[in-house]
């Protein structure tokens, strides 16, 4: 991983001893990856958890998770506030369960969101300005440890910009597509990004799958503030 766990620990620390049911967001494969950390991170940790799966069962989530579980924790990413209102939907449905939810890093897209969540942790310091108790921790990619191995690159340079909310006019015709709807699995995000020496994107998490596989890396800006700060 680019970060030790050690980096993760006022997340994670506060969340032992206690019986958490993990609020999975169907997203993007880089939403696919944030997961996959935060299960890692768990395990490090030895929190115990029960996923809540918010595609299997859309109005009652999983019952018998909601009713285990002494806390829910969020998975993170870039949706807070009113640009996506699919995950802002999930939000409010799991404090209908009036526990205790705690909000792993994410990002404030274009609003605030000042719901009574016992903690919100933000991936940079743009986000303090629409949530002012909120408090600022690592994106959880960054502590991704990878198991699989791939071969050395084979092209040179790869751009690859957004083709979503947060797409940018620059450079669109020279990109090699959108890697977050080229890949259907993390295992084919990270093939994508190992074939290249370089890689140029606006993809923050295909950014990070390039830094995890060691290659030389530019983060161009999105439609927001997210990938400058």
């Amino acid at each position: 991983p680019l970060l030790p766990s050690a980096a993760f620990e006022n997340v994670f620390l506060p969340l032992q001893n206690l019986k958490i049911g993990f609020v999975v967001m169907h997203g993007n494969i880089g939403d696919q990856l944030l997961q996959e950390a935060a299960l890692q991170l768990f395990k490090a940790f030895g929190v115990a958890y029960r996923a809540v799966n918010t595609r299997a069962t859309p109005k009652t989530f999983v019952p018998e998770v909601c009713a285990w579980a002494d806390e829910f924790v969020v998975c993170g990413g870039g949706n807070m506030g009113g640009k996506y209102p699919g995950p802002l939907w999930v939000r409010d449905k799991i404090r209908s369960y009036n526990k205790p939810v705690t909000i792993l890093p994410q990002t404030f897209t274009n609003s605030r969101e000042d719901h009574p969540y016992k903690k919100v942790w933000v991936r940079e310091r743009k986000s303090l300005e629409f949530r002012e108790d909120a408090e600022l921790a690592p994106d959880l990619a960054l502590g991704y440890s990878l198991s699989m191995i791939f071969t050395e690159p084979r092209e040179d340079i790869g751009l690859f910009l957004r083709t979503d909310l947060e797409k940018t006019a620059a450079c669109r015709m020279l990109s090699l597509g959108d890697p977050a709807r080229m890949c259907t699995s993390l295992e084919e995000y990270f093939s994508l990004a190992a074939r290249y020496k370089k890689i140029c994107t606006n993809r923050l998490h295909f950014a990070i799958a390039g830094l995890i596989l060691g290659r030389a890396v530019v983060l161009l800006p999105n439609s927001y503030f997210k990938n400058r700060e």
